[in-house]
């Protein structure tokens, strides 16, 4: 009786071990994921006003001091460009033919209403650009040219690297060229003309 027990037991431990386990499939799945960088400029001006003060001989009067820009982008190729704003912060601008050139105003945010005097030649306005060690690039100024109103903006820099840290201190350069028939002024008044600039990236 022992002996038959024995051979049982055996026997169905040798037919377990001789089944065919299943083989189970993996099971799988995936993520896709997306993300951008979005672009980016900013523009500072540093130097709110520019003083030319009296005027008392025809020619250029040049200030090259008192303003600056920083720009700072993450575009390969930037711009910053310049306009006549036609207004001083008031709602009424001055006439769009006096575009660039610096009409006289009777406060600092107020053109004469009726027939402003204006100087003969538009305001000048240029950067000498800046050099910057890398990563930050060299940055494109430009000569001399005459200001206009914001439907002609005239570029005064610009970059073609990528500047994902500030170019900072690029300085401005304004020029008003004088003629003998620019009429004076009475003390209480100035000639005077809003410079807006703009950032453009492609």
């Amino acid at each position: 009786m022992k002996l038959k027990v024995w051979l049982m037991v055996g026997v169905m431990i040798m037919a377990f071990a001789t089944m065919a386990m299943p083989v189970m499939a993996a099971e799988t799945g995936s993520t896709v994921v997306s993300g951008n960088i979005p672009g980016s400029m900013s523009l500072t001006v540093t130097g709110a006003t520019v003083d030319l003060g009296d005027i008392t001989t025809t020619g250029a009067h040049t200030d090259t001091t008192s303003v600056t820009l920083a720009v700072q982008t993450n575009y390969a190729t930037w711009a910053v460009t310049a306009a006549d704003a036609l207004d001083l912060g008031s709602s009424d601008p001055k006439d769009s033919s006096y575009a660039g050139k610096m009409t006289e105003s009777a406060s600092a945010n107020q053109f004469v209403a009726s027939s402003p005097k204006t100087l003969t030649n538009a305001l000048q306005i240029s950067s000498a650009g800046k050099v910057e060690e890398s990563p930050k690039p060299a940055v494109t100024g430009s000569s001399l040219q005459s200001l206009s109103g914001t439907g002609s903006p005239i570029t005064v820099i610009s970059g073609t690297a990528y500047n994902t840290e500030a170019v900072s201190g690029i300085p401005l350069i304004f020029s008003q060229t004088t003629d003998a028939g620019d009429k004076p002024l009475p003390t209480s008044e100035a000639y005077r003309i809003t410079v807006t600039f703009t950032g453009s990236t492609t």
